[in-house]
This record gives structure tokens, sequence and C-alpha cells, in this order.
């Protein structure tokens, strides 16, 4: 008789983890949840409450002072290599003589070397120009950076951090400074991912979560997370402390549900 198979490890485990930048107070504290492989995860809570920091302990770019981080079973440092990262695109040097293709070739830096020196080679430029197409950018390939909209740069970024093919997908505050026609197009870009592939990303922007999201963490030194969508009020409150009315003065909707517990921790 064949037992069960084993149910597949989860894209991203955070077991106990707690970090500290060398002061005494906890940036993350005894943060513990896991994400489905395929989940379209939306991270969101204050300034300075530990998002970024979050991602970069996924990514291995930092160590925990205590607990483990293991991303499809594996160490960070190890499961690094199935993960793209986007990190924020501070809009610096939009002067530089790059185009949208090279950005994207970027990706796939570590994947070819004649002892030379680092070199693309055809299977290289053909990801590239998928991962572009996959972002609606693919007109856009021989364009410079310098001569492209925000929200055209921030597709762009996404295509390089998607050029490797990873299973998991990274992304910190892509929504940031740009308009709101292209903050739909491209969460309707990143939610297409979802399910083939794990998509974590940091955002302030609530819209982010409804209508997209399939799972919500609220960081602010602790993590709590939601496996749905729903914008809640106690999501609210773990995430800003309250539900702030000036998210909806600002032009962001949201629907308050009724408040729910989404375990005894919470």
């Amino acid at each position: 008789m064949t037992g069960r198979a084993a149910p597949p490890e989860p894209a991203l485990t955070f077991e106990g983890v707690s970090f500290s930048y060398g002061g005494c107070d906890l940036v993350l504290s005894d943060a513990t949840f896991s994400v489905p492989e395929g989940e379209f995860l939306v991270v969101i809570g204050p300034n300075g409450g530990g998002k970024t920091t979050l991602l970069k302990l996924a990514l291995g770019l930092l160590e925990p002072l205590a607990g483990t981080v293991t991303l499809f079973g594996l160490p960070p440092r190890e499961g690094g290599r199935l993960v793209g990262y986007v990190p924020q695109d501070a809009g610096r040097n939009r002067d530089f003589p790059i185009t949208a293709l090279e950005v994207v070739l970027q990706g796939r830096l570590g994947r070819r070397s004649d002892g030379r020196g680092w070199r693309y080679d055809a299977s290289d430029r053909d990801r590239a120009g998928a991962a572009l197409a996959l972002m609606g950018m693919e007109s856009f390939a021989h364009r410079p950076m310098g001569r492209l909209s925000q929200g055209q740069r921030q597709r762009v970024l996404i295509a390089r951090g998607l050029a490797p093919d990873p299973r998991m997908l990274l992304l910190d505050e892509p929504l940031a400074s740009i308009d709101q026609e292209s903050r739909e197009l491209l969460l309707s870009k990143l939610a297409s991912l979802a399910g083939e592939k794990t998509v974590v990303m940091v955002s302030h922007d609530l819209s982010a979560i409804s209508g997209h999201a399939t799972a919500v963490a609220c960081v602010d030194r602790s993590v709590h997370y939601h496996d749905s969508g729903e914008i809640s009020a106690d999501l609210l409150e773990e995430a800003y402390g309250q539900c702030p009315v000036e998210l909806i003065a600002h032009g962001i909707p949201h629907r308050v549900l009724a408040v729910h517990r989404t375990s005894d921790h919470d």
C-alpha cells in the first residue's frame, strides 16, 4: 500500500525569526509564518516596521539573530538562486546610456562565463525578450531607460527579476511613484504570475490587496499573516495601529469586514 505523498515545501518559511541592526531594539521579533507556493502575498505596515528587513532576511542578505529562514526548504544562500528580486527604484542614473533590454539581460548574469568575463548567448537574449514581453514591454526593448516613464521603468525592472525564470519573485515597493493607470497594469501583470510563481510584494498601497492579493502579512516588528486578500478592521489595526481614515480621504478605497482572528496568537 502506497502512502500519501508528502506535502510540498512552502515557498518561504520564517520560524521564530528575530533581527536587530546591532542595537538593543529588535526590528523583527519572533516572526513565524509560511507562504505556500503560488501565493500572491502583499506585505504592509508602517515605515520602519521591518518590511524591507523581512525581504533581505529571505534573500540571505541579512542573518537572523534567532530562528531560521528557508526558501523551498533550503537555506537562503542555496534557495536564493530560485528567487528574483526587484529592489526599490530610486530613479537615479536616468541618463545612464543603457536600454531596457540591456537592463533585463543583467538578470542573466552568472548564467554564462567564457573565462574572460561575463557574456550573454542567444538563450539569454531569448529569455530576456520573453520577460519583457511578459511585462508588456517588448516594443521598448531598445529604448534608453531615461526615455521611459516611471511605470515603464518599473515593469522593465520586474522583467529583470523574471529573466532568470525564478520560482519566487520578491518586490520592494514596486508601486511607488507611479500613476494609477500604470499601477493597475502592473498589479494585473503580477497577479497573472501568481500560481505559476510565488509573488511577495512590499507595498504601502492598500489597493494592491483588494482584487489582487491572495494573502496579506502585517509587519510591525511582529508579523501577522492572513491567508486571504480581504482588508479587515483587525488587519489594519495590526498593520497601522488603527483603521486609518486618511487612506480613504486620499483615494484608496477599502472594504472593512467584520473583525476576525486568524489564529490564537493574533
